[in-house]
């Protein structure tokens, strides 16, 4: 089931994290936005482009990046995507 992913996940830590959880939720290039473990998990169709675009140019004044990491989905990421309908995190499947 976690081979359905065609895109890494991105997770960033990012202070203040409640506020950056209902911020990040409001942006049209995110399909999803995830609490784990204190940081959040981004499901986006090409999170390569996003993260190196929030690199040069942060779009948030009010919120510190302090890190990112890619990680493997987990069984909650797969469920996550097939639930909320992110279609564009998973990969068609065959004929």
């Amino acid at each position: 089931m976690k081979s359905s992913f065609r895109v890494r996940l991105l997770e960033i830590d990012v202070e203040p994290l409640m506020l950056a959880l209902v911020r990040l939720r409001d942006r049209p290039e995110l399909l999803g936005v995830s609490l784990r473990s204190g940081s959040l998990r981004l499901y986006a169709q090409e999170p390569e482009k996003l993260m190196a675009r929030w690199r040069e140019d942060w779009p948030f004044q009010d919120l510190r990046l302090l890190g990112e990491r890619w990680v493997e989905p987990d069984m909650e990421d797969v469920f996550t995507a097939y639930s909320q309908g992110y279609d564009g995190v998973l990969k068609k499947p065959a004929p």
